[in-house]
């Protein structure tokens, strides 16, 4: 969730709940897969990635959910993010990001909710 958004809302509109739904969590935790490996690759070569560069070929994959993955697919990955030290920041992002949506559906969403965020069924106190 935007903190601007979150900010704007807040002050124009008081009594009202912010929630966060599922597609904007998991979109925002591929952004954050994508920043890191971009992020890793950027220290590891100097520059941004290239077509030659093991990590960027992994830019798609890591964008897929787990069980979308093939074994030999999920092996490339594990492989090329083991192979550097800056591949490990990039391994977490992607195990964090995995992990979202079967959190939420394992919790429940309201669970996860930033404290922030009072979802639909609860009550406000001013």
């Amino acid at each position: 969730m935007c903190t601007i958004y979150q900010s704007a809302v807040q002050r124009m509109l008081p009594g009202a709940a912010i929630a966060v739904d599922l597609f904007h969590v998991v979109q925002f935790a591929v952004k954050t897969v994508g920043d890191v490996r971009r992020r890793a690759v950027r220290e590891l070569y100097g520059r941004r990635g290239r077509a030659g560069d093991p990590e960027y070929g992994l830019r798609h994959l890591l964008e897929k959910n787990l069980e979308n993955l093939s074994p030999e697919q999920f092996a490339k990955v594990i492989e090329t993010l083991d192979a550097v030290g800056p591949g490990q920041h990039t391994t977490r992002a992607w195990i964090g990001g995995l992990s979202v949506t079967p959190t939420y559906a394992a919790l429940g969403i309201s669970r996860l909710m930033p404290r922030w965020v009072s979802p639909p069924s609860v009550e406000r106190s001013s």
